[in-house]
């Protein structure tokens, strides 16, 4: 099944495109720099599997334009062990900051276990790709994080086993601090010879 695979990389693929526009200094200071959260969803193998629960975790710091962090998650199995664990470390983009959110393309690797329909159970290398979008409500620099990510995940391997994953996340983060200006203060003097003048110390 290859439509899965091909639409979610055009998604990805284009998602920076969104963004259209350089984002404003207010924009970059009001999204999320620092987050972490725990994530509930579902994951499901393209070689034609039942999905299964998915449960996760996933953390970032994200700087002018690369976001830097790691993710995991664990499949819930009725029996016997899960279906898909993994972990791997993230990069992404910042493709959009605005109102407090954050959307952001993102590939990663690592290394896990998959039990797919196609060649069973294997420990190796995993890679992954995906796009998040993160919002920190709150007051002030610090808040309640809530997010969507989905992504796309390829064991290594001659086959490989393929899965598609979206997950609900909740949790906290942080925004940068906004910069503090000086004080302009006007001082007014008069001296000899002088009808009096104003001066701005900053």
């Amino acid at each position: 099944m290859r439509t899965p695979s091909a639409a979610f990389a055009l998604l990805i693929a284009l998602a920076p495109l969104a963004a259209g526009v350089a984002q404003t200094e207010h924009e970059l200071r009001t999204s999320p720099f620092v987050a972490g959260a725990i994530s509930a969803g579902a994951l499901g193998f393209t070689g034609g599997a039942a999905s299964h629960g998915l449960v996760g975790v996933y953390g970032y710091a994200a700087f002018p334009r690369l976001i830097l962090g790691v993710q995991g998650g664990v499949t819930l199995a009725r029996r016997g062990p899960s279906d898909a664990a993994y972990g791997m470390a993230t990069l992404g983009y910042r493709a959009r900051a605005i109102r407090q959110s954050l959307v952001y393309p993102f590939v990663g690797v690592g290394a896990g276990v998959m039990d797919g329909p196609i060649d069973g159970r294997r420990r190796s290398a995993v890679f992954g790709a995906g796009v998040g979008v993160d919002r920190v409500r709150g007051d002030g620099h610090r808040g309640r994080l809530i997010g969507l990510r989905g992504g796309y995940l390829v064991r290594a391997g001659d086959i490989g086993e393929r899965a598609i994953h979206l997950s609900f996340a909740i949790g906290a983060g942080g925004r940068r601090a906004q910069p503090e200006k000086p004080p302009i203060i006007i001082v007014a003097t008069k001296g000899p010879g002088s009808a009096g003048r104003v001066d701005e110390e900053k």
